[in-house]
C-alpha cells in the first residue's frame, strides 16, 4: 500500500511512501499537469505528448514508458497503457473521490483520500504491481483529486 502526501502543508510537491519508506518525490513542472521524479536512480518525466494535449506520457531517458488518456472526451475514466497492457482508472460512483484500478475487467486496486478533508491519497493495490506504474497512477490521482474540488 502506497501513501501519497504533500511534502508540506501548502506544497505542490508530493512524496510517495510505501509503509514508512520513501519511494520517490513527485515534483511538478511549469507545464500543465507535468511532473518529474526519480525511481531506482532513474529520472522520469510526466508530460503531455503534444503542446496541444493528447495523452499524458510517462517518459524515461530511453523514451515513452506509459501513457494515460480519456477514452472519450466526456469520460471520467482514464485508460493507462503500460508495457503492452491496458489498465483502467475509473471513478467509483457518480461524485465520489474514490477511483478503482481495473485490469482485465477485474478490480486490482483502489485509490482514495486518507480522510474526507485530506490531500493524502492511499493506493491500495494487490501485491506485485510494478512500482513505476503505481507512481504514474499516483500522479494521475493527485491531478484528479485537484480537479474534483
Amino acid at each position: 500500500m502506497l501513501t501519497v502526501m504533500p511534502k508540506s502543508p501548502f506544497s505542490h510537491h508530493y512524496v510517495v511512501v510505501d509503509n514508512e519508506t520513501l519511494v520517490t518525490e513527485l515534483r511538478p513542472l511549469r507545464m500543465q499537469d507535468s511532473a518529474e521524479f526519480e525511481l531506482a536512480g532513474q529520472p522520469y518525466r510526466i508530460q503531455y505528448a503534444r503542446i496541444t494535449g493528447g495523452p499524458l506520457v510517462l517518459e524515461s531517458a530511453a523514451g515513452p514508458v506509459a501513457e494515460a488518456m480519456k477514452p472519450t472526451v466526456t469520460s471520467r475514466s482514464l485508460v493507462i497503457a503500460y508495457q503492452g497492457q491496458n489498465y483502467l482508472l475509473e471513478p467509483q460512483g457518480v461524485a465520489g473521490r474514490i477511483d478503482q484500478l481495473i485490469y482485465n475487467e477485474k478490480m486490482i486496486g483502489e485509490i482514495r483520500p486518507q480522510s474526507i478533508t485530506s490531500r493524502n491519497l492511499v493506493l491500495d493495490v494487490i501485491p506485485g504491481q510494478p512500482q513505476l506504474l503505481l507512481v504514474f497512477i499516483a500522479w494521475l490521482a493527485v491531478l484528479r483529486l485537484g480537479k474534483k474540488k
